[in-house]
């Protein structure tokens, strides 16, 4: 509601970068309340005005956003297209914190996909550049994406996400835990991802709670253990 009244605000001042922010913003919610529909309307209105006032680094974080959404939906080329054309974008402008974002989706994604040879390119590239520049809740993902990836130590990808690890939204801290819990298969891990998810279902509202189990993958997979 505070988000939707901060939109309104936003609209009635015709701050267009600030309206853009804030619908990338509820987009991201409605990602972790697995509401598609709703985040993906606002990102597509964020990717328009991103577009309409010229603002590559909106375009960019829009893309990735909706690139997220065709990803759950397993609309999978065109969330390979969207994260693509977001890594072009941040790559032109020289964007180095959405490179680094849009690297490791992109990277992530080919995981699932079996490309693994692309895949650790594109993680090895997200981790070495986040570390550069210290954008430390990238680099705790792809630490941890690319021990999976290539059956390696996971003791360093514990340690960044030991330092690190609040950095990260609740969401990508419960994603972590629990691909540590599948490469490492520590029940602690698991054990952590639910108590994450325990969490984010408590706060959530009420008409999103049970329809979160069954449209959200990792969800999901995190109850069936």
């Amino acid at each position: 509601e505070q988000l939707e009244l901060s939109l309104s605000l936003l609209r009635e001042t015709r701050y267009r970068n600030g309206e853009a922010d804030a619908l990338e913003s509820l987009g991201s919610t409605f990602v972790m309340l697995g509401a598609w529909e709703e985040a993906r309307s606002r990102f597509e209105a964020a990717l328009l005005i991103g577009r309409e006032i010229e603002n590559p680094k909106e375009e960019a974080d829009a893309l990735v956003g909706l690139g997220r959404v065709a990803e759950q939906l397993e609309s999978l080329e065109l969330a390979e297209r969207s994260f693509r054309d977001a890594l072009a974008i941040c790559e032109r402008i020289e964007h180095d914190e959405g490179t680094v974002v849009a690297a490791l989706a992109l990277g992530a994604l080919l995981m699932t996909q079996g490309r693994t040879s692309e895949a650790r390119e594109r993680v090895t590239s997200a981790l070495t550049m986040s570390q550069r520049e210290e954008v430390w809740s990238v680099a705790v993902q792809a630490a941890v994406q690319l021990a999976a990836l290539t059956g390696g130590d996971l003791g360093p990808a514990r340690a960044l996400f030991a330092q690190y690890g609040d950095r990260l939204a609740l969401t990508e801290r419960m994603e972590t835990c629990y691909l540590l819990w599948r490469s490492g298969g520590k029940a602690a891990d698991l054990a952590e991802a639910r108590r994450l998810f325990g969490e984010l279902e408590e706060h959530a509202p009420l008409h999103y709670r049970d329809s979160m189990h069954a449209t959200v993958p990792l969800y999901r997979k995190l109850l069936a253990g």
